[in-house]
């Protein structure tokens, strides 16, 4: 595919230096840290400090503090669900058809992630190559792998777009019914009495 190649193409990791300041650092995680796994950090570190803002707001009465609490542990909880799910799954789907090699031969598909090595072997379909550059030589190198990975998340957010209004939505709701019953008092429950009026 045309287009596969053009992305493929622009796939030229840059070399850092190990001396350069946070160099070390910065190819490790590009090494090591999948896209569905970057989608896991950022949502353990929302639902790590975000509800305390809502929770701990005292511009506004206890029983709003609440709810607004309930509501954003529930979008980060489902958020994030879904985009690691989303994520890792288009991303094993491309590994899984961007095989190279001639037709109707046995290779080794990378299916582990950068700086992984787990392979499994396929016998090679026109369906295997459906992601394969139409120049594609190498199937393991760290370049294709960058390029599966890529495809997979371009895919995921595409598919998110949808996914946020038929999963993320009605899964939010429930997730912020759930979790309100668990942090509201019973005070909080209750609604105050009206006084008695009395007549003089």
């Amino acid at each position: 595919m045309k287009i596969n190649q053009h992305i493929f193409n622009k796939f030229k990791i840059h070399e850092f230096d190990d001396k350069q300041s946070g160099g070390k650092v910065i190819k490790w995680f590009n090494d090591n840290i999948s896209s569905p796994e970057n989608r896991l950090i950022l949502g353990t570190t929302a639902l790590a400090t975000q509800p305390f803002f809502d929770l701990y707001n005292k511009e506004v009465d206890e029983k709003t503090r609440n709810i607004s609490c309930a509501r954003t542990v529930a979008k980060i909880i489902a958020g994030t669900l879904t985009g690691v799910a989303i994520r890792a799954g288009y991303i094993y789907l491309t590994k899984n058809f961007s095989a190279v090699g001639r037709l109707d031969t046995k290779t080794l598909i990378n299916v582990g992630r950068a700086g992984q090595i787990k392979t499994k072997e396929v016998i090679i379909t026109k369906a295997k190559q459906f992601f394969t550059p139409s120049q594609a030589k190498v199937n393991n190198s760290h370049e294709y792998n960058q390029y599966q990975n890529t495809i997979g998340t371009g895919l995921a957010i595409v598919t998110m777009v949808f996914t946020n209004f038929i999963i993320d939505a009605p899964l939010t709701k429930f997730l912020t019914t759930r979790i309100l019953k668990k942090i509201e008092t019973p005070e909080n429950k209750t609604s105050p009495k009206p006084k008695e009026v009395v007549n003089g």
